[in-house]
């Protein structure tokens, strides 16, 4: 009886994780926007490197990200990187921050990545997995699809995590926003990439 309970109680955390994957996929899919507050700390030998506050703004599949003065930008077609600091600005074709950051891609590569999820239920979902560059990622979710958290470790001493402290769906966002307006840049470097 008890090795009956066990087994039936195995398959249900299975079916369990695998129907909150689906369903965090979906709820992501399904969301037109979103703003979030994150903090973005990096650590070498467990000695923080460096910690910084951001603001996220996704809306249908453009996104601006601020990271203390460094802003992302990326309006559909192209990735701008404005580093006021340098008066620079990088023109990209994809930028690797936002696959791990913006939740809506982050459930892409968790789509795409299915069958190397590890998945474990406590309080909040655990989702594990490592991408083709042998980084492993952990995130961490509420009952109600929002990121907590994100862990990448990019080797045995080096890591990234990202800490949302807000979240908010279905926001009214300016899509200005999400506009590279060159002539407000006319004094920067612009690099295209």
């Amino acid at each position: 009886m008890i090795n009956h309970l066990s087994y039936l109680l195995f398959f249900y955390c299975i079916i369990f994780s695998q129907n909150f994957v689906d369903s965090f996929i979906k709820h992501y899919k399904k969301t037109d926007n979103y703003f979030m507050e994150f903090e973005y700390v990096s650590k070498n030998n467990e000695e923080i490197i460096f910690k910084h506050k951001g603001e996220l703004i996704y809306s249908n599949n453009k996104y601006r990200i601020t990271i203390d003065d460094v802003v992302f930008i990326f309006d559909g077609n192209k990735h701008y990187n404005i580093v006021k600091e340098n008066m620079e600005v990088n023109v990209l074709k994809s930028n690797e921050l936002s696959n791990y950051l913006i939740p809506s891609n982050l459930s892409k590569v968790i789509e795409k990545n299915k069958n190397k999820l590890k998945v474990s239920l406590n309080e909040k979902v655990i989702i594990s997995y490592v991408d083709d560059n042998d980084y492993e990622y952990k995130i961490e979710i509420d009952k109600n699809y929002n990121i907590v958290r994100i862990d990448q470790e990019l080797s045995n001493t080096y890591s990234n995590s990202i800490f949302f402290n807000k979240t908010s769906y279905n926001q009214d966002i300016d899509i200005n926003l999400f506009v590279f307006n060159r002539s407000d840049y006319n004094d920067y470097y612009i690099n295209e990439l």
